[in-house]
């Protein structure tokens, strides 16, 4: 049998391979895009995370759930690393696949829509606008269904653990609060086109009062979510998004994103407690990392045992989980992956009692596999690397300032935190507001075929 130094071992082999096979991809491509932060960050956590949190169980310092699960799985080990290489291998044959694709197309004379710089420009302010005006009617129409900002306050650690059992008041505007996240997209493209007309010497009050307030409601909405990582996720997108649009992207400039990501995941996020009253006390780091990243290998646990699969359900039906929940659980009685991932861990899903007050999310790696088994795997796998392609080339298109603030959102949401949290309902519901954003974009013809296929992802090799 296989001791624990070396699956810790060859988790980090894994890790090290997934990080230079990434590496050698972006080196014989000279440019970086988001299948290449997927992967990086993919290897990172499948692979040096896992070592770490095998280290740390062993070592006692785990919470006693993911301790009895994780200890009591050794068996399962080697089958979770295989099952990552073979993820990561059907994402890069996805995406091998859309390059050529694109290869193919990239040279092909596109007539452009005959737009100015200055009418593009204003078609994303009136389109940020838009969505920041449906930010706040929905959100308040939502706030005001719970009687008031001060109720909604008192409700919102009862709102967060799904305990809405416990609030006195029933609110019947509930799934207008997704709603409110407009005004992140808002924020972004306002910090992009301020930071374009700070390239260009221009000055545009309306663009800075329009980030300031979109900013400031976005900032409110986390608060009351209550969400470390959702805030920690919000705010790092800023600094990203400039460095991206104040230097070229270079191997420096990779290190210094991922040294940002570090910190984010190390020092920041640990003191997102005490901001968002979460806690009184600063836990030791490697406990607190695995106290709250050790799910998705605990997921991945729970399927091999039940053996039970659902067949590509999630895909299949993931436009659904648009709708309020009163309809899609309530009506049609649909479960999410992350339901009956909660129910196979604690016993219920989340909401369900007084002990089950938190869910537990299916990582991309489970929620593949939960969709048939080593077909899932690449079936997923493949289709992801696909995606992340498609949502590339579709940023490269968006005039520069944007470009850089979208594609700084797209690294931390898309490539990054789906690998933890790879729930299609949870992708959809955290993302709505850039899919809305980018239809719009396309809709008015501020995405340009002409810049097609050439977006802010060459490497220079300084």
């Amino acid at each position: 049998m296989i001791g624990n130094e070396m699956w810790i071992l060859l988790g980090v082999i894994f890790g090290i391979a997934a990080c230079l096979g990434t590496l050698l991809r972006i080196v014989i491509r000279h440019k970086i895009d988001l299948v290449d932060w997927f992967t990086f960050a993919f290897g990172s956590f499948n692979g040096f995370s896992f070592s770490f949190i095998i280290w740390v169980t062993y070592n006692g310092q785990n919470d006693w759930l993911w301790t009895q699960w994780i200890l009591g799985h050794r068996d399962f080990y080697g089958i979770y690393l295989a099952s990552s290489l073979l993820f990561l291998l059907s994402t890069w044959a996805g995406a091998t696949l859309q390059d050529f694709k694109r290869f193919g197309k990239r040279h092909r004379n596109v007539s452009a829509p005959k737009q100015s710089e200055s009418s593009i420009s204003t078609s994303m302010s009136l389109i940020s606008w838009a969505m920041l005006f449906i930010a706040i009617i929905s959100y308040y129409v939502y706030v005001k269904g719970y009687g008031g900002f001060s109720n909604l306050l008192k409700f919102a650690p009862f709102i967060r653990s799904g305990r809405f059992d416990l609030i006195a008041i029933s609110n019947p505007w509930t799934f207008l609060e997704r709603f409110g996240s407009f005004s992140f997209f808002s924020s972004f493209v306002f910090f992009g086109l301020v930071l374009s007309n700070t390239r260009d010497k221009k000055f545009s009050l309306s663009k800075l009062i329009g980030f300031i307030i979109s900013f400031a409601l976005s900032l409110t909405i986390l608060y009351i979510r209550r969400g470390r990582l959702s805030l920690v996720s919000y705010l790092i997108v800023f600094p990203i998004g400039f460095s991206l649009f104040r230097y070229k992207i270079s191997f420096k400039t990779i290190l210094i994103l991922i040294i940002l990501g570090i910190i984010a995941v190390f020092l920041i996020i640990p003191q997102a407690n005490l901001i968002l009253k979460r806690g009184t006390e600063i836990m030791d780091i490697s406990q607190f990392y695995a106290s709250q990243m050790s799910f998705p290998y605990v997921s991945f646990f729970a399927q091999m045992d039940s053996g039970q699969y659902r067949f590509m359900e999630d895909v299949v039906l993931s436009p659904i989980y648009i709708l309020p929940d009163r309809i899609f659980k309530g009506l049609l009685h649909i479960e999410t992956a992350s339901d009956v991932n909660t129910a196979r861990i604690k016993g219920a899903i989340k909401g369900e009692g007084s002990s089950v007050t938190g869910e537990v999310p299916v990582d991309i790696l489970t929620f593949a596999f939960m969709q048939g088994g080593i077909v899932g795997l690449f079936a997923v796998g493949f289709l992801w690397g696909i995606f992340l392609l498609f949502v590339d080339s579709f940023i490269g298109l968006v005039p520069t300032g944007v470009k850089e603030a979208l594609y700084a959102f797209s690294i931390i949401n898309i490539s990054i935190l789906t690998i933890p949290y790879g729930d299609s309902r949870h992708f959809l519901l955290e993302n709505i507001y850039f899919v809305v954003g980018i239809i719009a974009f396309y809709m008015f013809g501020i995405i340009r075929p002409k810049n097609r296929y050439y977006g802010a992802t060459e490497v220079e090799n300084s």
